[in-house]
């Protein structure tokens, strides 16, 4: 898409972004700020999880700021509404600390995505839901590039969870017709896009 059809799309839109003060999510923000989206940030700040304030200097003025967990369903429910796009990007992002303490990247990356999940299916069911998933659903590569036709055999907690999150999307796509864009779906029969 050029510039055009990315301002048309976001120019006045609502967008919330999960883990948006991180380093993709910040820089995410920032672009939508630029095409004229009404942004907000949700992010727990946890240390050594990538929010950092400096990330979002440059338009602090310009986009609201959440902190909060996004297992906490009631302030999860509360921010979903009025949202046209989620991009859901909050997520427990280590692989050693996966393998350290796995309930809580379980807790963080599945029951996150099912507390934002569940949300948009009671209070905003036309939201649309953006997740990115990891380059580690994959596993080891055969053949480089990896492409989305590739077979995942993730090696780790982190990417096992990435991966159960995005089949979670998935089947709340297919279960309750929620507008979703998983990307990195490997078929276009489990691609959902919006």
């Amino acid at each position: 898409m050029n510039d055009s059809l990315y301002e048309r799309r976001f120019a006045d839109r609502s967008v919330l972004i999960t883990g948006g003060i991180g380093f993709v999510g910040s820089n995410l923000a920032i672009r939508l700020v630029s095409l004229g989206a009404r942004v907000t940030l949700l992010d727990n700040m946890l240390p050594l999880y990538g929010g950092n304030l400096f990330n979002i200097e440059s338009i602090k003025d310009r986009v609201h700021v959440n902190f909060c967990d996004v297992r906490d369903r009631p302030s999860i429910e509360y921010l979903v509404k009025g949202q046209e796009y989620i991009f859901h990007l909050a997520g427990q992002v280590s692989h050693v600390d996966s393998v350290l303490d796995p309930f809580t990247d379980v807790d963080i990356n599945v029951n996150g995505t099912l507390a934002v999940l569940e949300a948009c299916r009671q209070y905003n069911p036309a939201a649309k839901i953006i997740f990115t998933g990891t380059r580690g659903q994959y596993g080891s590569s055969i053949t480089l590039p990896v492409n989305e036709d590739a077979p995942t055999n993730p090696k780790g907690i982190y990417a096992i969870t990435n991966l159960a999150a995005e089949k979670i999307i998935l089947m709340y796509h297919n279960v309750h017709q929620l507008p979703v864009s998983a990307c990195a779906s490997r078929t276009p029969m489990d691609r959902a896009t919006i």
